[in-house]
């Protein structure tokens, strides 16, 4: 089988195992705890993953996210905490976390 084929083969079945644990958290309009989502993904994927997160959220969903991909996790988190050594450092709306100097030297500075 072409590596090309094989890749389709394998893209076809994760999208069906999202949409499946998709239809699954939503059914009972749950706290989804989701821990490194987007860890060794490419970019496209990451894209797709984030995107999966909004959507479950605008469903009713609560999400709760630890994720070190602090842009794309800031982009559609409502509120957020920075936490540095297993203590929280920072705390508040997106928005805040955006603009705070220490989350822009911690996280953002890539």
């Amino acid at each position: 089988m072409p590596s090309s084929r094989l890749f389709v083969a394998i893209s076809r079945a994760s999208r069906r195992n999202a949409l499946f644990w998709r239809g699954r958290a939503l059914a009972a309009r749950p706290r989804l705890p989701l821990d490194e989502p987007s860890l060794g993904l490419s970019p496209l994927l990451v894209e797709q993953i984030f995107g999966m997160i909004l959507a479950i959220n605008h469903q009713g969903a609560t999400v709760f996210l630890v994720e070190q991909n602090a842009r794309m996790t800031l982009a559609l988190a409502h509120h957020g905490y920075l936490i540095q050594k297993g203590e929280i450092v920072g705390s508040g709306s997106a928005a805040q976390l955006r603009e705070s100097a220490l989350v822009r030297h911690a996280c953002l500075t890539a």
